[in-house]
């Protein structure tokens, strides 16, 4: 009988290369394979997803979420996250489809919350003499570009986005 220990570690997300030594490119990929190897392990009778991440993408959280989530309800093998020195925001949200969390009294975590961060590099652009020109096939098309100022319909738009993102997030926390 054993415990798998799954390290969920630095920034998440689904666009990081894979190393020479690694099968497995991206957090997302890499918790994946662990969970379905523990499936096919008589023998794991436990998860420990050992966390240290400061949060990252909305949907590599979701999905690493709802991946073990799923785990749980296919095995009812109980998943455990243990929190290290940063469990913030997507390291919440994961944690939260867990049976149990537990932070060390040092550990940075909460951050529930999502944002969206658009530059406007308009300005500098326009000092160093570089001038962008758009074609676009509709409105909204080049809607939080950063070569020119939002919109408030950009704007609305976004906040929407964010604002549904939120909601989910905080559902997640609530049903965890």
């Amino acid at each position: 009988e054993k415990i798998l220990l799954i390290d969920i570690s630095g920034i998440i997300g689904m666009t990081v290369k894979p190393s020479m030594l690694s099968r497995e490119s991206d957090i997302v990929s890499r918790v994946y394979y662990r969970l379905q190897k523990a499936t096919e392990d008589h023998r794991v009778r436990g998860i420990i997803l050992r966390l240290d991440t400061p949060g990252g993408e909305v949907t590599a959280s979701d999905i690493l979420y709802n991946e073990i989530r799923s785990f749980r309800e296919r095995t009812g093998i109980p998943v455990v996250s243990l929190m290290m020195g940063v469990a913030a925001s997507g390291g919440y949200y994961i944690a939260a489809a867990s049976d149990h969390i537990i932070a060390h009294p040092s550990t940075i975590t909460g951050s529930i919350g999502v944002i969206s961060i658009f530059p406007n590099l308009g300005e500098l652009f326009s000092k160093i003499g570089v001038e962008i020109n758009v074609i676009k096939s509709g409105e909204m098309k080049d809607s939080g570009s950063a070569f020119r100022d939002m919109t408030e319909d950009d704007r609305a738009v976004f906040q929407a986005v964010v604002n549904e993102l939120y909601q989910k997030f905080l559902d997640v926390v609530v049903q965890g």
